[in-house]
Parts: structure tokens; sequence; C-alpha cells
């Protein structure tokens, strides 16, 4: 999906969010999985939202949701892209993104698999001028779930983050990259695992935040896992 704009939208009851795309996977009795093989590309390219007033503001949703387990699964060189998309001039009730990208079991486990030679890739992103009640993400990447919330990279695959940019106003925190592994009950046993094997890379560069609030949390990066980060076979994990 590229070359999309959503411009001057506006809602007056402020009940319904905009979404340039919104994927919503769901098993609400056993498990949801998102599966990409075989050089299979899932893009998100120069899209564009402008002057929204809504719950939420995003140009890339994903949500997989599992009772049992959810799990997305990028192998054989395929790719999922989110690049030069861009929010600007936004008044939002509640946060804006550009990449919303959850995943949830009650019950069970989520995961995120890159294998042989796979992408995952968000990149030259903008959010400009944004007047957001709560917060704003150029990505928001969060696994959550009872048991186990697993990021697991094997075979040269890459997770990258590079050039994104947010400035504006807001109420709440403004954070280009969110990162979370967390547990969804305080009764949980098992914890996360960020795992890099195979000559792997997750990367991070050219993040930059300018916000004129000065109200609560600004920063560049949150990164928060419930457990062991292991990078093994010449991989690497760069900021």
């Amino acid at each position: 999906m590229s070359g999309n704009s959503i411009r001057n939208a506006y809602n007056s009851s402020l009940l319904y969010p905009t979404y340039a795309a919104y994927m919503y996977v769901v098993g609400t009795i056993g498990s949801s999985a998102v599966s990409l093989n075989n050089l299979s590309n899932l893009a998100m390219n120069d899209n564009f939202i402008q002057n929204t007033a809504t719950q939420d503001a995003c140009v890339a949703c994903v949500f997989v949701v599992g009772s049992i387990r959810a799990k997305f699964v990028l192998g054989n060189q395929s790719t999922f892209l989110v690049h030069k998309n861009s929010v600007t001039s936004s008044f939002t009730k509640n946060s804006a993104y550009i990449v919303n990208f959850f995943m949830n079991s009650d019950m069970g486990s989520a995961s995120l698999d890159l294998n042989v030679q796979s992408l995952f890739s968000v990149s030259n992103n903008s959010l400009l001028n944004s007047s957001v009640h709560d917060s704003y993400y150029n990505i928001y990447l969060r696994l959550q779930s009872k048991y186990q919330r697993n990021i697991t990279m094997n075979n040269r695959s890459v997770l990258s983050i590079q050039g994104c940019y947010s400035s504006g106003n807001t109420v709440g925190s403004a954070m280009p990259v969110y990162v979370i592994l967390h547990n969804a009950s305080v009764n949980g046993e098992f914890a996360s695992l960020l795992s890099l094997g195979g000559q792997s890379t997750f990367t991070i560069s050219n993040i930059s935040v300018q916000d004129e609030s000065g109200r609560t949390d600004h920063g560049m990066l949150f990164i928060l896992v419930d457990g062991p980060v292991v990078l093994s076979s010449a991989s690497s994990f760069a900021l």
C-alpha cells in the first residue's frame, strides 16, 4: 500500500480513529498468526495523514491477538516495510502513530520471528506539528502475554528502525521508538526473550524528537524486556 493520503479528516464526535491501513488478526479461542515466506512483501510506503481530529491517528496499525498464541513470522527473504510516511498538522484526542504493532495473548505466548534474511524495517517516517492529548510514536512495538513474549531473529535477519523524526506539542509522552515485551498479568510465571542469532542485526539509528510542551516524559528510545537479551553467532544490537 503506497502513495495514499487522508487530508483534512475531521470527526466532530471524536469517537473513531483515523488509519491509513489497519490489520486485525484475532483468534478468540485459539491461535492467531501472520506468516510471510518465500520473498513475500508487506509494505506501507509514502502515505500521508493531514489535519486529523480523531481518537487516534495511525498510518500502519497491526494487531495480532490470540487467546493461546499470537505470532508474526517473516521468513525466506520476506519483508515488512514502513517507509516515508507522515502524520502532519494533526490534532488528536488520544495518541498518534506511524506504526502501532501490537501482539497479545491472554493465556499463552506472543512472538515476532524473523528468519532467513528477512527484514522488518521502519524508516524515514515523520510526525510533524502534532498536538495530541496522550503520546506520539514513530513506532510502538509491543508484545504482551501472560507467559512468554519473544522476538527471535536468525539467519542474517534484520530489524531496523532508522530516520524517524517527531516534532510537535503533546500533553503526554513524545517517544519516537517504543519497544516493550512485558507481562500482561502480575501472576505470569515466565519471562520475555529478545534473541539474535545467525549474524542477525537489530539497529536503531538517526532518531530525533523536538517537543515544545515540556510537560511529561520525552525521549528518543524506550526499550523494556522483562527477561534475557541473547546475542550469538556474530549478531549485533546497535544504537
